[in-house]
């Protein structure tokens, strides 16, 4: 193979493996390697080094991982001065930031969903952003320095040795708003009676272009967090003792803990696969303020983590507390969201309505209307017997058309025929929320029967 990657305890183990490279000084002269560069950077694509703003590097001293965040001429003035951008600079200078373990995530995501509206505003590639979006620019840019002072150890728990994992947790948070959605993952461990929590990876996505409803967010959230759980579980050799899923969505709780297959496609298929990836005993409920993830999808004091900060570290979380310490769990009933809509088939041929309802927005523009639909049968009825028909109020070419053919009189709405408008939709509610009821007081008109249960 061309590059080996692995953690060893001691130097000797250490020797045994290392190929290229190696933060210890004692295993390098043991491999008779000449001392490197205290910066080494991480970057897949080698041909564009010279050519990358922003990136990871690893500290070997200190062995820890940096982001640098030197910026060449071309770019400087947009990020270090008020020279306005375009969606093609915008999109080179967020995107050019190297974190395949989301470890910047909280502040990353805020710059995709600037990108989501400018591509939203079908905004032109090298067209200047207008100044709404330029407000927001700005905001994020100045967050960019607070990167490069940013300290995180490669190593979870620093010189602890492996043998000391016996008590390891696994911890996954997710968290979604309107505008997007994203999971933490957490090692949790007891050293000597000392809780370490250390940030293992993240993943954050923006909301998609077309509107979802917040629950259904909430369970693509969960959904990555599933995978997120299974993918840190496989790819870790760590005796992982415990897993737990916390969410702040008693939506996504409730679909997980009941029969999937009673709700819609969208839901059905995803509570599928989360349950095929974890346990409904691994999902817990957390408060919004407890969660991890939350900075994911809120703008706050987290979005530009800290070496020694709540993102990295879980600091002042209820992890540092023990286990009877933690949120208490509640009764998550079942909801009635995105149920699937069963068909239920009538002998008794119900008439449809005469009007559209979901066209109206106030009652009493709907309420006014179907008493002048009730004046309109009226005034049929009127005709067929030869009395004048009751208009409310015509102009004056209706009248003439109208006293070509018979007598008018100008009457306003009476209040019996609100009263006769206001019971037509109420029968039509009941007829469409209680079909089965209808079809027995329509087939028992003489003794109608219901049960005790309708």
């Amino acid at each position: 193979m061309d590059d080996y990657f692995d953690s060893a305890d001691t130097p000797e183990e250490a020797s045994n493996r290392a190929q290229q490279i190696s933060s210890s000084d004692e295993v390098l002269q043991h491999l008779k390697e000449p001392s490197q560069q205290r910066l080494r950077s991480i970057d897949c694509n080698e041909e564009e080094k010279g050519q990358r703003v922003l990136g990871i590097a690893w500290d070997s001293r200190k062995d820890i991982f940096v982001f640098s965040t030197s910026w060449h001429g071309k770019l400087a003035p947009y990020v270090l001065e008020d020279k306005r951008p375009t969606k093609r600079i915008a999109l080179r200078i967020i995107m050019s930031l190297f974190d395949p373990l989301g470890l910047l995530a909280p502040f990353l995501i805020h710059g995709r969903m600037l990108i989501q509206d400018l591509w939203r505003f079908n905004l032109g590639w090298d067209t200047e952003i207008a100044n709404r979006e330029y407000e927001k620019w700005r905001q994020w840019v100045h967050l960019l320095p607070g990167i490069s002072s940013l300290e995180i150890p490669r190593c979870y728990f620093g010189n602890a040795h492996s043998n000391l994992y016996e008590s390891l947790q696994l911890h996954v948070f997710t968290d979604a708003s309107e505008l997007g959605y994203g999971c933490a993952a957490y090692f949790r461990i007891l050293i000597n009676r000392e809780v370490r929590v250390a940030l293992v990876m993240a993943r954050s996505k923006v909301a998609p272009l077309k509107y979802q409803s917040i629950p259904r967010m909430e369970l693509q959230e969960a959904l990555l967090g599933a995978r997120m759980m299974h993918t840190v579980s496989n790819n870790h050799t760590l005796p992982i003792r415990e897993k737990y899923v916390h969410t702040d969505s008693e939506v996504v709780l409730a679909w997980i803990r009941s029969q999937h297959r009673n709700y819609k496609q969208f839901v059905a298929y995803r509570v599928r696969e989360i349950l095929s990836l974890t346990e409904p005993e691994n999902w817990r409920h957390v408060p919004s303020k407890e969660n991890l993830a939350g900075c994911l999808t809120k703008w706050g004091k987290d979005t530009v983590p800290e070496s020694n900060g709540r993102w990295l570290n879980g600091k002042n979380s209820f992890l540092y507390q023990d286990m009877e310490n933690w949120p208490k769990q509640k009764q998550i009933a079942e909801t009635p969201e995105e149920l699937r809509a069963h068909l239920l088939l009538h002998h008794v041929a119900v008439p449809e309505s005469l009007i559209d309802i979901g066209r109206f927005s106030k009652w009493n523009v709907l309420l006014r209307t179907v008493a002048l639909l009730g004046r309109f049968i009226s005034n049929c009825r009127r005709k067929c017997k030869g009395f004048p028909i009751e208009v409310v109020k015509a102009t004056e070419c209706q009248c003439k058309l109208l006293q070509r053919t018979t007598s008018v009189e100008i009457v306003p709405l009476r209040q019996e025929e609100y009263l006769k408008a206001e019971q037509y939709l109420w029968r039509i509610a009941q007829r469409d929320f209680y079909p089965d009821e209808t079809r027995i007081l329509l087939n028992n008109r003489d003794e109608p029967q219901l049960g005790k249960s309708s």
